[in-house]
C-alpha cells in the first residue's frame, strides 16, 4: 500500500462511504481510506493520517464541506479537495470552487467520483511536481548566488593575499638583510675563538678574536681561517705523535656525525707567557647540510678560583677536624691514661724486681717488659691515629675497606661515649666490596656523625642512650654506612636544613660539620641524609659508590658533558 492513495472521507451516513468504495474499487484505483464523521476526528487525520485527497459531504449535522476545506488551506497542505454533496445547483459548485474545492461531485452522479478523484491526484502530483521544480529553482539560484558570492569573495581574498605577500617578501627580503647583519655583529663579539665548520670539517667562518688568537700565538691566519680544514689540523698534530689531538679529533668527527651531541674538553696553553687555560666545546650546527661550532674559551680565571676554593674547602676540613679535637679532649686523655698508668705501674713494679736482693726473677720481668711494651704501642697507635686525621694535607684517593673505617675511628670515639653513658654497638656486613676515596675524609664524616649522635643523647635517659653504627650492602654497587641514635630526633622543618652552611641547633655550633660531611660525600660521588625513626632518635645515612662498580657514577672523561674534573689537555691552536 505504499503506492496506494491516501483517501479521508468526511461523512455523516456510513451506507454512502461504502458506495464511494464499492465503486473506488470498481475503478481498480489503488487507495487507502480512512472515514471520519466529526471536525475533531478530522482535524486529527489531517495530521496523522496525511491524506493524499480528502471527501467532504457538503453538509453535516455539526460540519461541513467548506469548513473542511479552510482547515486545509489553514495547514498549507497541498491536498484536493472534492465536495460530494446531495443538493442540486448550480450555486453550491460555485460557492465550493471559490472556496477552494478542486472538484464538485453529486451523490446523486457518484459514477463521476472515481475520474474526479483520478483527475485530482493527477493535479496534485503536477502541483507537488511545480513545487518540487520551483524549490530546485530556488536552491539552484541560492547556489549559483553562493558561488558567485564566495568566488568573488576568493578572487578578493586571493588579491589582498598577493598583495600582502607582497609586501611580506619585501619586509622579509628587509628582515633577512637586517639579520645578516646582526648575525655578522653578534658572530664578531662573541665571547671566545669560535670557528663553524661544514660537515668535512673545513672551516666556513671564524670571529676575530679566532684569528687575533691565532696570530698572538705565533699561528697564521692563512693556516686558521675560512677553507682550511680543522680536522686536518688536529690530525696531523695526532699523527706527530700528540694524543690529547687524537681525543680531540675523534671527539669532533663524533660531533659531525652525530653520533654525540657534544663534546668538550679543557687544556693548556703554552704560550710566550703565563701558561693558560682553555675549554673547547663542539656543538653541532642545527641545519640540514650538518657542520659543528667550535668555541675555545679562556678558562684561567675558573680554572684558578676552582683550585682556590679546592684549597679552601681542604683547609676548612681541617680546620673541622682540629675543632673537633676540643670535644674529644676528655675521651682522648681517657684513652691515652690508661696505658700511660699501666707502664707507670710496671716500671715501678720492675724497679722493684731489680732492687731486690738475691737472683732476679728474669721471667717476671720479661713479663712486665712485655706489658710496658704492649701499653706503649696502644698509645702510640692512638697518637698515630689523632695525627692522622688532624694532619693537613691533599685529598689521596686509595682502596678503602669501609669496615675498617669504623675499626679504626672507634677506640678514639669510645671515650667519650663512655664518658656520657653510651652504649657504642656495632653491625658490619662482612665481605662488602671496597671504596674508593680519601681515608682522612671519610673518618672525618664518621667521627663527626658519631659525636653529632653523642650530643643527641645527652638529654636522653641513661638507661636509653644507645648509638648503633651500621654497614650495608642497599643497591649493588653501592655501600652504606648508618649512624642511628635513640635522642631527641630531629625537628620536621630541619630535615632537610641541617646539611646547609651555618645551620646549626647547637648554642656554640658553627653549623659547618654536617656541611663539610655532604661535600665530602658529594665529592667522593655519593650521597648523605638524615630521617627520623620509627622510635626514638635519628639516622644518619651515608652512601658510596663501590670501587670500580658499573652502577656507580661515571667517571668523568674527556669529552663528557658535565664532568666535574675533565683531564687537561695539551692541544694549541698553532
Amino acid at each position: 500500500m505504499n503506492n496506494a492513495l491516501r483517501i479521508l472521507v468526511l461523512e455523516d451516513e456510513p451506507e454512502h462511504v461504502q458506495l464511494v468504495k464499492m465503486l473506488l474499487e470498481h475503478d481498480q484505483l489503488a487507495f487507502e481510506l480512512c472515514h471520519v464523521m466529526t471536525e475533531r476526528d478530522f482535524l486529527e487525520a489531517l495530521d496523522q493520517f496525511q491524506p493524499h485527497i480528502v471527501l467532504a459531504d457538503y453538509g453535516l449535522p455539526e460540519y461541513d464541506g467548506l469548513s473542511a476545506v479552510a482547515a486545509v488551506r489553514e495547514r498549507t497542505l497541498d491536498v484536493p479537495v472534492i465536495i460530494v454533496s446531495g443538493q442540486m445547483g448550480e450555486e453550491f459548485a460555485v460557492e465550493s470552487l471559490k472556496c477552494g474545492a478542486a472538484d464538485y461531485v453529486l451523490k446523486t452522479n457518484l459514477q463521476r467520483l472515481p475520474s474526479a478523484v483520478r483527475r485530482a491526484a493527477r493535479e496534485r502530483e503536477q502541483q507537488l511536481a511545480y513545487h518540487e521544480a520551483q524549490a530546485a529553482l530556488r536552491r539552484a539560484h541560492d547556489e549559483l548566488e553562493q558561488r558567485v558570492k564566495t568566488r568573488t569573495t576568493e578572487l578578493m581574498l586571493a588579491n589582498s593575499s598577493l598583495i600582502e605577500e607582497i609586501e611580506t617578501r619585501r619586509r622579509t627580503e628587509r628582515e633577512l638583510i637586517e639579520s645578516r647583519t646582526l648575525i655578522t655583529a653578534v658572530f664578531a663579539s662573541l665571547f671566545g675563538n669560535v670557528a663553524v665548520l661544514d660537515r668535512t670539517g673545513a672551516i666556513i667562518a671564524v670571529n676575530e678574536t679566532w684569528l687575533r688568537f691565532a696570530e698572538e700565538n705565533g699561528g697564521q691566519k692563512e693556516r686558521l681561517g675560512p677553507g682550511v680544514n680543522y680536522l686536518g689540523i688536529c690530525r696531523s698534530a695526532a699523527q706527530g705523535g700528540d694524543v690529547t689531538a687524537g681525543s680531540v679529533l675523534a671527539g669532533m668527527e663524533a660531533v659531525l656525525t652525530g653520533a654525540t651531541p657534544e663534546f668538550s674538553a679543557e687544556y693548556a696553553c703554552d704560550g710566550a707567557g703565563p701558561s693558560r687555560w682553555f675549554r673547547m666545546v663542539v656543538t653541532p650546527l642545527k641545519r640540514p647540510e650538518g657542520g659543528a661550532i667550535v668555541t675555545h674559551m679562556d678558562i684561567t680565571r675558573h680554572r684558578e678560583a676552582e683550585l682556590q676554593v679546592q684549597r679552601l674547602s681542604q683547609d676548612l676540613a681541617h680546620v673541622g677536624r682540629v675543632s673537633m679535637a676540643g670535644e674529644l679532649a676528655g675521651a682522648l686523655a681517657h684513652e691515652l691514661r690508661q696505658p700511660l698508668t699501666a707502664i707507670l705501674s710496671n716500671t715501678e713494679a720492675g724497679l722493684d724486681v731489680i732492687a731486690a736482693v738475691g737472683i732476679i726473677d728474669v721471667p717476671e720481668l720479661h713479663g712486665i717488659m712485655t706489658d710496658i711494651a704492649t701499653s706503649a704501642q696502644r698509645a702510640a697507635e692512638v697518637i698515630r691515629r689523632l695525627r692522622a686525621l688532624f694532619r693537613k694535607g691533599p685529598s689521596e684517593l686509595q682502596p678503602l675497606e669501609l669496615d675498617d673505617l669504623v675499626r679504626e675511628i672507634l677506640p678514639i670515639l669510645r671515650g667519650q661515649a663512655t664518658l656520657h653513658a653510651v652504649t657504642l654497638l656495632t653491625e658490619l656486613a662482612p665481605k662488602l666490596p671496597r671504596i674508593r676515596g680519601d681515608r682522612i675524609q671519610l673518618e672525618q664524616v664518621l667521627m663527626n656523625l658519631i659525636i653529632n649522635a653523642i650530643d643527641a643523647l645527652k638529654t636522653a635517659p641513661h638507661s636509653s642512650r644507645r648509638l648503633t653504627i651500621r654497614t650495608s650492602l642497599p643497591t649493588p654497587g653501592w655501600v652504606e654506612l648508618s649512624v642511628q641514635d635513640t635522642g631527641i630526633g630531629i625537628p620536621q622543618a630541619h630535615l632537610d636544613r641541617i646539611f646547609e652552611s651555618f645551620f646549626t641547633t647547637k648554642p656554640a655550633g658553627m653549623g659547618m660539620g654536617l656541611s663539610i660531611c655532604r661535600s665530602i660525600a658529594q665529592a667522593h660521588g655519593g650521597r648523605i641524609w638524615a630521617e627520623n625513626n620509627p622510635g626514638p632518635g635519628a639516622t644518619m645515612h651515608l652512601q658510596l659508590p663501590t670501587d670500580g662498580a658499573p652502577d656507580g657514577p661515571p667517571q668523568p672523561t674527556v669529552g663528557a658533558k658535565g664532568a666535574q674534573s675533565p683531564p687537561a689537555l695539551s692541544v694549541s691552536l698553532r
